[in-house]
């Protein structure tokens, strides 16, 4: 029987962790995103089912929301019914009730890198308090968990009074898909429709490597890596993107250290640690940025693309 080649997308998929298919989002209400199983947050207990739906707030079961055609939600109704407001980005950018006396809306902002930063609090068109945050730690898929709050409230003449400022913490917990070898099944516990779906494509077939993706990101120790294409990655799906000519390139040292060089923000350099497709950061100079990983999706013909906690993606000309 003739053989049939398959791309290298999908031998990248096979060696690695299968795609979480969520149907729902419910935790960006929370401001975390990902295959979310718990978020354990001030004394609140918030649990999610593996299709992203809300099941349970400190182990009370929870009325079921109404979605979009996305699977953001949109209401959900208990004692009262509150709606969601959604940018074209899938941020959260309002939440609304309606009470006896009036409407409360929270409104939300967000920085560049796609930080919440704000919470303003409106109650019958009347400002009520400000919150602002700034991320102090975030955990390997990009989500905070820790966060310093500058709370002001208004005073009995609708002016902001003085600031109070403490700090949050929170836990969160995900759903972790494995890839399954051999005939073995796949973890309990987990959604495996992609994997079962592309096993089963792929049986009988000869999958052929066009490119040494295997390789990763030990066999670019020492080589440049030229920034070419960058964008933003909503739902899986690259939007915003942006052509590169600034010259702007990392290089990864022998000696542990990645220098990110020619960025329009200053040159920067950061401890790495490899592990598998993902590189871990610290930085040690230059401004502060908020990328903590990049994960290697892709490598092919001299071009590799990556993508970061941060929600960003980047393609890379390997020249030297």
């Amino acid at each position: 029987m003739k053989s049939k080649m398959i791309s290298v997308w999908a031998v990248l998929l096979l060696s690695t962790s299968p795609i979480w298919a969520q149907k729902y989002h419910d935790a960006i209400v929370e401001d975390a995103c990902g295959p979310v199983k718990m978020i354990k947050s001030d004394g609140e207990i918030f649990t999610y089912d593996s299709d992203g739906r809300l099941t349970a707030v400190d182990h009370e079961d929870v009325p079921d929301a109404k979605y979009d055609s996305n699977g953001y939600p949109v209401e959900r109704c208990s004692n009262v019914c509150t709606q969601y407001e959604y940018n074209a980005d899938g941020q959260l950018t309002s939440e609304s009730y309606e009470t006896l006396l009036g409407v409360m809306v929270i409104d939300y902002s967000y920085n560049s890198k796609g930080d919440r930063v704000k919470k303003m609090t409106t109650y019958g068109f009347s400002l009520m308090s400000v919150d602002t945050y700034r991320i102090l730690r975030y955990d390997d898929r990009g989500n905070w968990i820790e966060r310093e709050v500058l709370h002001r409230s208004t005073d009995d003449n609708g002016k902001l009074g003085n600031s109070k400022v403490t700090k949050e913490t929170r836990e969160i917990i995900y759903f972790t898909p494995t890839a399954p070898s051999g005939n073995s099944s796949p973890a309990s516990g987990t959604d495996n429709s992609d994997w079962a779906s592309l096993r089963e494509s792929l049986i009988g077939k000869q999958i052929t490597p066009n490119s040494p993706a295997s390789t990763g990101w030990q066999a670019l120790i020492g080589k440049r890596l030229l920034l070419t294409t960058y964008g933003i990655s909503q739902n899986g799906q690259e939007v915003n993107r942006f052509q590169c000519q600034t010259g702007e390139y990392i290089k990864l040292g022998s000696n542990g250290i990645l220098y990110w060089e020619n960025r329009y923000d200053g040159s920067t350099s950061y401890r790495y640690r490899i592990d598998g497709k993902r590189i871990y950061l610290t930085q040690i100079s230059g401004k502060e940025t908020g990328d903590k990983w990049f994960e290697l999706t892709s490598q092919n013909n001299g071009l590799i693309k990556t993508e970061s906690n941060l929600g960003t993606y980047r393609y890379f000309s390997i020249v030297n």
